[in-house]
């Protein structure tokens, strides 16, 4: 993949001490494209390359729905604009639910 993007689309954690983090790469010691808790959803995510590592951190005192997150592998590179990321050629999404995924295939 020349880049994946990511977008979440549930999103309830306690807000003190439970968190989601994103990074480009294979690991935390990628570069961190941001780390979300609460309830706002997060923003969508781009990171250049074939690797994103997501990580969710949790103290288990409170439970809450948690989150949803999809990501789409591309294979055209982003196209910078004015107003943010060209974000027109999905490939392939995989719907991760906490941690567990389900692929399915987009045909253009």
């Amino acid at each position: 993949a020349t880049a994946i993007q990511l977008d979440f689309t549930a999103f309830a954690l306690e807000t003190c001490c439970d968190f989601v983090s994103v990074y480009e790469g294979t690991s935390a010691s990628g570069r961190l494209l941001g780390r979300y808790n609460g309830t706002t959803l997060p923003p969508r995510l781009f990171a250049e390359g074939d690797a994103l590592f997501v990580t969710f951190t949790s103290d288990a005192s409170i439970s809450a729905a948690g989150f949803t997150a999809t990501y789409t592998s591309r294979t055209t590179p982003l196209e910078r604009c004015a107003n943010g990321v060209d974000d027109d050629a999905e490939m392939r999404v995989v719907h991760l639910v906490g941690a567990r995924a389900r692929a399915s295939r987009h045909i253009n």
